[in-house]
Formats: C-alpha cells, sequence, structure tokens
C-alpha cells in the first residue's frame, strides 16, 4: 500500500470519528457515553500475520448458473470459516477469479460485508428489491410463544437462499421460557448437508440469568454436534443496567460478563463460531443512536480481542416514540427516541461500517420491516414502511444508501484482527469512502426525506417455500382462473405458511378447495367479502357420534354452526380444520402434534384455540398440510422409478425444474388425500397401506409390439389378443401416474367428486401461479436484463436509486 492511500485511509477515517464526536457532544451533552472506536495505538511493528479472513467454499460450480454473473459463490452444500494468519498473498488467492478446476470442484472465497433484513423471510424477500435484489443476510425469528417448542424450519428455504450467496439466520427465540436442548438438536439436523446456515441459540436471554445462560450454552454444543458446517452464535442481551453501584451505573457490565462466562467454557469455546448481537432502543443507555451503534461497536471489540470470535449484528432496532429505559422510569437517563434519531443512525450504520468490520462485525440486518406484529419484539414504531406501502424517512435513508453501497463502489472484504499490531490495510475498499461524502456535513432531516420514495426493482428471485415454479403441462388437469379473492383474500395464509417455511401457494390452493373463498349465505350471496369463509363448517360422518352435533364460536362471531342429522365431526373454518375450539377439547382432543401446534397458534388468546379464527384456523391448517405434504413427500421418494419420475432426473439433472416440478406435482396430489381425509383410493389400496396402484401403473409402461409379441406377455391387459400393443388405451403407456389414476382408476369408484380432490387441487395450484405475487417465470430473465443494465454501475442511475432520488420522486 502507498503512503498516499494510507494517508486518505487515516484522514477519512479520523475525520470520521471527529464528526461523531462533534455531533455526541451537541446532541447527548453530559449523558455517559463509551468512548468511540479509533484506530489502535502502540508500538509494535504492524504485520498482516495475525489477520482473520471470513472465507466460504462451495461444494461445486454451475458455469450456467445466471446467478454466478451476480453474486460471487453458490453456498448450498458449503461451508464458511474464520481462517487465522490470512495474509496479505492469502487473502489475494481467495480474492482472485477462480480458475476452472476450482469451478468444477469448489472454489475458496474471501466473503463481504452483509446486509440485511429481519424479521422473517417475507420481509426480506420484499425489502430485497428496494436494494438492487443484494441483500446478503435474510434473519428469521424461531419465535416461541411461552412454553412450547420452537418451530421447525424446512432446509429446502435455507438452501435456496444460500444458492444464491444469502447465508439464512434462524435466531431461537422464546424469551428465556422454553430453551429445549432436544429442539434446538433437531433444528441443526435439519441442516445437516445444507452449507453454512447461521443459527443462533436462544437469542437475547438475560445475561443474569445462569439458569438461561447454562441452557443456551448447551444448545449451542448440541447443534454443533448435529450440523458441522452450520456456523453456530450465542447472543446474551446488551442490556444497559442503570442500577447504581457505588454511584455509578452498572451499565453493560452483566453482558461483558456473560460472555467472559460463556468462553471460560472450553466446549463452548469450541463449538460457538460467532457471538449474535441485538442493537435495542429500548435497552440503550440513552436516545442517542450514534451512540447505541458506538456501544455495539465497543462490545463487538472485546469479543473480538478477548475471544477472537466475530460477531454479527443480528437485528438492529430504533423505535421511535419509544423510551431507553423500560422499568428505570425514575432514573435521570430515561428519554425518548425520536425521529430524528432513527434517521440518522440508519444513515450512520453504512458510515461507520469499515470501523464494524475492524471490531469483527461480518454484517447486520434491521430488525423489522413492517414493524409491529412482524416480530417477536415489542416496539410501537420500529418499521421501515406500511404493509400497504406507504414508507417512511427511515426507508428511504436505509434503502437508498443499500442500492448504492451494493454496486462496485461498497463492497467490503471480512478481513480483521484481535491484535491491535495487525496491519490488515491490504483489504480496505477505497471505493467506499465515495459513499461517506454525502455526511460530511449535516445528515438529512426526517422532513427532508418525506415523501421521497424508493422504487423497489423487479425480483430476480424469491425463496418463499413454493415447491413447484409451473405444473407440469404433461399432466392433464381441470383448468381454473384465480381472481381477486384466490390471490390477495386472507394474507394470514401467507403469513403462516411463510412461519412454517411451507408453500403459501399449496395453502391457498388447499383452501381453494375446501372453502372456495367465496362461500355463501343461506340465499347464495356473500355478504361480508371476504369475511364469509372463515364461517365455513361442514361435516364428515366418521361413524364417530360422540361429538357435539353442534360447535359454538367461542367468539361469537360466527355463531352456532350444527351438523344435520347423522352427522357429526366437524371440518371448521378457512382450511376445514378437525380441530375443536379448546374449551370443548377434554371430551373431544385433537391428535396430541395438531393440538400443541393449536396451542402455539393461539398463546396469545384469552379465549384458546378457535377454529373459526382465521388466524389461528390458517396457522394449525399449514401446520397439518406440512404433515401430510410429508406423507406425500416420503411416497415419491420410495416409488421414484415406479412413478415414472426418474427418467427426468437422468435426462435433466436432480436440479433440473422438469424433474423438481414433476415430483412436487406428484407430492401434493399425495398429499392432497391425506388432508382431505376422505380415501379416494376406496376399492383399491390406500398408498399408506401398500402401493397396488402405482405397481398398476408400472407394469401397464413400456409396452411396445416387441414386448407383447412375446408368448408370455398375449395376457398382459395393455396387449391385443394378435401380439401388438393396445393403441388409445387411457390404462396403459400414460406418461404420468396421475393421468393414469384419473383415466384409468377413477371411473371404477364409487365416489368420483372425492377422488378428484388431488386432480381439482393441482388445478388450483397451476391458476394460482397466474397471481402476480408468485410470478416467477421471468426471475432469470430479469437478472439478464439487470446485469446487462449494470455494466458500468458507477454510470448507472436506474430509477428510485440513491443518485435519482433528489430529481424524481417515485411511488412503489
Amino acid at each position: 500500500m502507498s503512503k498516499y492511500h494510507i494517508f486518505i485511509l487515516l484522514a477519512l477515517l479520523l475525520f470520521g470519528c471527529s464528526s461523531m464526536e462533534e455531533y455526541y457532544s451537541e446532541e447527548a451533552g453530559d449523558i455517559n457515553r463509551t468512548d468511540p472506536i479509533d484506530l489502535e495505538g502502540g508500538s509494535c511493528e504492524p504485520t498482516d500475520e495475525d489477520c482473520i479472513c471470513m472465507v466460504c467454499e462451495n461444494s461445486g460450480f454451475e458455469l450456467l448458473n445466471p446467478f454466478n454473473r451476480f453474486y460471487s459463490i453458490d453456498l448450498e452444500g458449503g461451508s464458511c470459516r474464520f481462517e487465522s494468519g490470512c495474509t496479505e498473498e492469502k487473502f489475494l488467492d481467495y480474492s482472485s477469479s477462480p480458475g476452472l478446476g476450482a469451478m468444477l470442484f469448489g472454489p475458496e472465497q474471501v466473503h463481504y460485508f452483509m446486509l440485511g433484513q429481519g424479521s422473517n423471510f417475507a420481509e426480506f424477500a420484499d425489502a430485497n428489491r428496494y436494494c438492487n435484489n443484494s441483500l446478503r443476510l435474510a434473519v428469521r425469528w424461531l419465535s416461541s410463544p411461552e412454553g412450547y417448542d420452537y418451530p421447525i424450519p424446512q432446509p429446502d428455504r435455507a438452501e435456496c437462499f444460500l444458492e444464491k450467496d444469502v447465508l439464512p439466520v434462524y435466531l431461537l427465540y422464546s424469551g428465556g421460557t422454553a430453551i429445549s436442548t432436544t429442539r434446538a438438536e433437531d433444528i441443526a439436523e435439519q441442516f445437516e448437508d445444507s452449507g453454512p446456515v447461521i443459527i443462533s441459540a436462544e437469542f437475547d436471554f438475560d445475561p443474569k440469568n445462569i439458569t438461561q445462560m447454562d441452557n443456551a450454552i448447551d444448545q449451542a454444543i448440541a447443534m454443533d454436534s448435529k450440523c458441522p458446517d452450520c456456523l453456530i452464535a450465542i447472543g446474551p442481551r446488551l442490556e444497559y443496567d442503570f442500577t447504581e453501584v457505588e454511584g455509578e451505573p452498572y451499565g453493560y457490565n452483566h453482558t461483558y460478563d456473560a460472555i467472559d462466562y460463556i468462553f471460560s467454557d472450553p466446549q463452548a469455546a469450541q463449538s460457538i463460531d460467532l457471538v449474535a448481537v441485538g442493537l435495542n432502543s429500548h435497552h440503550a443507555k440513552n436516545c442517542i443512536g450514534t451512540s447505541l451503534l458506538w456501544d455495539g461497536a465497543a462490545y463487538s471489540d472485546y469479543i473480538l480481542e478477548n475471544y477472537g470470535k466475530p460477531t454479527l449484528w443480528a437485528y438492529v432496532l430504533f423505535d421511535e416514540g419509544g423510551s431507553n429505559a423500560a422499568g428505570f422510569f425514575s432514573n435521570p437517563d430515561y428519554c425518548t427516541w425520536t425521529s430524528k434519531e432513527s434517521v440518522q443512525a440508519y444513515g450512520d450504520l453504512y458510515r461507520f461500517i469499515p470501523e464494524f468490520i475492524n471490531s469483527g462485525v461480518i454484517g447486520l440486518a434491521p430488525y423489522s420491516l413492517y414493524g409491529v406484529g412482524s416480530g417477536p419484539l415489542e416496539c410501537s414504531s420500529c418499521g421501515m414502511m406500511d404493509v400497504d406501502g406507504t414508507t417512511y424517512p427511515q426507508h428511504t435513508q436505509w434503502f437508498s444508501l443499500c442500492q448504492t453501497y451494493y454496486t462496485s463502489r461498497g463492497l467490503i472484504p471480512l478481513v480483521f484482527s484481535p491484535s491491535p499490531c495487525a496491519d490488515c490495510s491490504f483489504s480496505n475498499n477505497y471505493n467506499m469512502f465515495q459513499l461517506f461524502e454525502s455526511y460530511f456535513g449535516e445528515p438529512p432531516t426526517p422532513e427532508e426525506l418525506e415523501g421521497k420514495t424508493i422504487a423497489p426493482f423487479p425480483a430476480f428471485y424469491r425463496c418463499t417455500g413454493q415447491l413447484m415454479t409451473e405444473v407440469p403441462d404433461e399432466i392433464d388437469l381441470p383448468s381454473y382462473s384465480a381472481g381477486e379473492a384466490q390471490c390477495e383474500w386472507y394474507p394470514e395464509l401467507d403469513i403462516f405458511a411463510e412461519l412454517r417455511d411451507s408453500d403459501p401457494v399449496l395453502a391457498r390452493a388447499i383452501t381453494w378447495g375446501e372453502t372456495g373463498f367465496n362461500a355463501q349465505d343461506e340465499n347464495g350471496v356473500c355478504t361480508n367479502p371476504p369475511n364469509c369463509d372463515m364461517c365455513e363448517a361442514s361435516n364428515v360422518d366418521f361413524g364417530l357420534n360422540n361429538f357435539p352435533q353442534c360447535v359454538d364460536d367461542p367468539e361469537g362471531i360466527c355463531g352456532y354452526q350444527c351438523a344435520p342429522s347423522g352427522y357429526r365431526k366437524h371440518s371448521m373454518g378457512l382450511m376445514q380444520v378437525h380441530v375443536y375450539p379448546e374449551e370443548i377439547w377434554l371430551d373431544h382432543p385433537p391428535d396430541s402434534d395438531i393440538e400443541n401446534e393449536a396451542l402455539w397458534c393461539s398463546a396469545n388468546s384469552e379465549a384458546g384455540f378457535n377454529p373459526f379464527n382465521k388466524a389461528h384456523n390458517a396457522c394449525v391448517g399449514t401446520a397439518i398440510l406440512l404433515k401430510k405434504l410429508s406423507k406425500g413427500k416420503s411416497i415419491v421418494s420410495s416409488n421414484e422409478g415406479d412413478l415414472g419420475i426418474t427418467y427426468l432426473k437422468n435426462e435433466y439433472g436432480e436440479d433440473s425444474e422438469e424433474y423438481l416440478n414433476m415430483k412436487y406435482a406428484h407430492a401434493i396430489f399425495f398429499a392432497a388425500y391425506y388432508y382431505n381425509g376422505y380415501s379416494a383410493f376406496q376399492n383399491g389400496v390406500d398408498p399408506d397401506a401398500g402401493r397396488s396402484w402405482i405397481d398398476d401403473y408400472a407394469d401397464s409402461t413400456g409396452i411396445t409390439d416387441d414386448y407383447c409379441s412375446v408368448a408370455s406377455a398375449t395376457a398382459h391387459p395393455c396387449c391385443n389378443s394378435d401380439g401388438t400393443a393396445k393403441d388409445n388405451n387411457p390404462c396403459c403407456n400414460q406418461e404420468n401416474f396421475i393421468d393414469y389414476y384419473q383415466y384409468c382408476k377413477i371411473p371404477s369408484l364409487q365416489n368420483q367428486q372425492a377422488a378428484g380432490y388431488g386432480l381439482r387441487l393441482l388445478g388450483h395450484y397451476k391458476a394460482l401461479l397466474e397471481c402476480d405475487k408468485y410470478d416467477e417465470a421471468e426471475h432469470e430473465q430479469n437478472l439478464v436484463d439487470y446485469l446487462e443494465s449494470q455494466e458500468d454501475p458507477l454510470e448507472s442511475t436506474p430509477e428510485g436509486t440513491a443518485e435519482g432520488l433528489e430529481e424524481e420522486e417515485t411511488e412503489e
């Protein structure tokens, strides 16, 4: 590095600290604070031998994968590590373009500082469009209501993110009430072969509670054993304690003590890869955003210097109108957070990224895009926008800078050191300092940002948990058209499918088949759209006369739902679940697993679980659907060859859309009948009991004249008596099992309406794929178009980016 470059680096970093000092002295007055982190001094000779690089590698490289033109590395099945002794020579090796051998067998590359979004993957998907589709941390809270287990995530969702070089982050959170080691093991085991998924043991636990801390340590150790390639984190709550000790506030001491306690355990130090940090305005010592950021940096610096562990700022929460000192209202530093501080802090998060990296911070994510109700932490106004698209000044501040950061001027390699004598400056990106220019002066105020919006880019990808990109054309299905009701009504379906990492299209397809999205009253009119379906109830005669003939809605919205004479068991609400209101469970308990799910779904309800409550119903319905889908997947997995699917894998590859779409179409088809609760396979064999119809289908394929010409084959039902194969027979040589079933088996069944349930479900699914929110057909073309328009990103000014902000206001 030249002396000129060193001079520029020192001048810019020192000027940044000086500006922060000036801001601090003007705004914070005499409030106690942590001194801003400055460049380390000392008389030692600087060396690059103590530098640590975050290095990632994958398990293979697809030359034709279009995402490789935009994302640095496909991490599905790969791993990441924090490599010590990362000298400039090693860094340059990791930073260079991979050769052909590395492309084929897995390149190793230095990773970059990551920006992300919480508190769930749906918010990540929406936020990602406002940041050039370039966010790198998808944060999901695995939130457990008091006393219940964390939800189990689905590995397919994580692998979708990893393929795009996005690290999925899972934060186990129960408020310290359900820190289960067994459940943590189950969660980690889901990702055993997925890649470098980040999982935090019980997050934001009380650092003063030794029991919670011991349980979290046990979780971390257990998860590391179950998922060696996962990055295991632990995260005591960073909370300022205003209790005075010898006349001085205790400060953040409890949290620092917790870190010392955790890493005094050799096994914990071996198993834990990093520390997860939450910067929460409710737990700050004052209401100055910059102060909270530098408190976080000092904490990260302490962890790095003393234990060599990096940190991830898993959430950053600024709650406008909220206080800094819940439970300490009498303390003299009690204050209320303002919009000005929130906007300033979101800007400063970008301004000080180089210093955060020096402290070992590998990435950060705002807590929530939409705020209230979208995550487990309480806040009154911590979001950046409303679900209707209305944006706030902090949204404009954050995403205008996010769009600018993710060009060639912004990416910064993750290289840092615990040693004050280390010189890791070889990794600095001087283009980043162009981004600071907007801060060498007064930052924008909320009033100046009011009304200025950031336009979203087209989506390059969505990791929605969606199973199929399209329903295979080879399958003959009934035709449907999805309208506003099917596409938009009951957002609860999307929300709870999201929380379970399951397919929102499938949840809507099931609901469409079960209640039609337009249930009618006695006059055939839906009088209160879109609220009609939630009172829908049908009656199922299971021959069980001990069920009540009438079921009352505990919330009094739907009133009594009564079965006609001869019927007893009810299917209730949106997704027609068979789980009764909680008040009558003593006499009519549901399946034990589903009962636990129902308790989780209604944990915040005084009346308990109510199947006529839209949210409760969608919540437990998606849980039931996930169980039935698991059965469907198991059938397909065990019978791929006989179902006629294997040839697609051999011809196109196991990751091809041709193979995966056909595979999941069959899995959904079988799952439909388990969910429906009626055996359409009457007069045959239920898939649980055997596979006679699958055997029949396998026996009916590959029938040719040559086959039938053999004397022993003339008795085959697909052969003519003259030794030729039958033509145009629906029971012979069908391309797929589903068509064989509908044309050869259904006609012989007594209840053909019930027998067609799976066909109708796939037809509904196909129609729902036309809804705008699920349209993924053009995602690769969007990617290619964007890349072509960004050949020189420093000269490009897409509509809605930071450069065009002053010239044109745009709307979502």
